[in-house]
């Protein structure tokens, strides 16, 4: 055997242990990191399925939207589209075509208490 050869051996012996280390150092931290807060979610703002459904409480809470489906939800921070920040929600009728019969809600982001509903076309 040349020389070479032993020392990739050797070098292949010590690095395996990297492996089981790596998988221990990752548990480690899931675990510690488990019941951290979202830094990505600040306290005390609605999730966007939250956010949807307080949308969807609202607009089927008045007469003649029971077919209405969710399209699309956009989160929009304080200050873009008024004072504070909301969630955004595209209806959409389900035998509508296009954008016909669609309908904008616009809920708080913090609890979900409607904002303002309109038309797609700012009706």
């Amino acid at each position: 055997m040349n020389s070479s050869s032993t020392g990739s051996a050797t070098r292949r012996r010590r690095t395996w242990l990297l492996y089981p280390l790596w998988i221990l150092l990752c548990g480690l931290l899931f675990a510690a990191l488990l019941g951290a807060p979202d830094p990505a979610r600040p306290a005390g703002r609605l999730t966007e399925q939250e956010g949807i459904a307080k949308a969807e409480a609202a607009l089927k809470s008045r007469p003649g939207f029971d077919s209405h489906r969710v399209v699309h939800a956009a989160w929009s921070p304080e200050g873009e589209l008024g004072g504070e920040s909301r969630w955004v929600v595209l209806f959409r009728a389900v035998e509508a075509q296009g954008l016909q019969s669609s309908v904008v809600v616009e809920v708080t982001g913090d609890e979900g208490r409607l904002i303002r509903m309109r038309g797609v076309g700012g009706e």
